[in-house]
């Protein structure tokens, strides 16, 4: 029996942009750019968004994904954390009266 990780990465792994109901792609641009813009925001006018670019620049690694607001290219994985630290930086990223979390912050950097 598949676990619920496995089945809930099976269910995403086939879902395709023109079989999703037309509120629900609406809904996911809102989030999508509601999040780039508190990314792009936090990253240039945070203490954690400036914080977050020193860090990234000071590691001694090369990569091809973009700190934002900066021309720094570093590993995925270090973009996303330095990218998730600013969509969240400024307390502007999506979020719902129903959970406390801000689920784009660490899905979309």
């Amino acid at each position: 029996m598949a676990t619920l990780t496995e089945r809930l990465a099976d269910f995403s792994a086939a879902l395709s942009y023109e079989g999703l109901p037309v509120d629900v792609a609406s809904q996911a641009k809102r989030c999508l750019m509601d999040t780039v813009g508190a990314l792009l925001a936090g990253s240039r006018l945070s203490l954690s968004g400036q914080a977050g670019r020193r860090f990234a620049d000071r590691l001694d690694e090369k990569g091809v994904s973009v700190v934002a607001g900066s021309p720094i290219k570093k590993s995925p994985m270090t973009a996303a954390f330095v990218n998730g630290m600013a969509a969240h930086a400024l307390e502007l990223d999506d979020g719902t009266k129903y959970a406390t979390y801000h689920p784009g912050a660490s899905i979309i950097p």
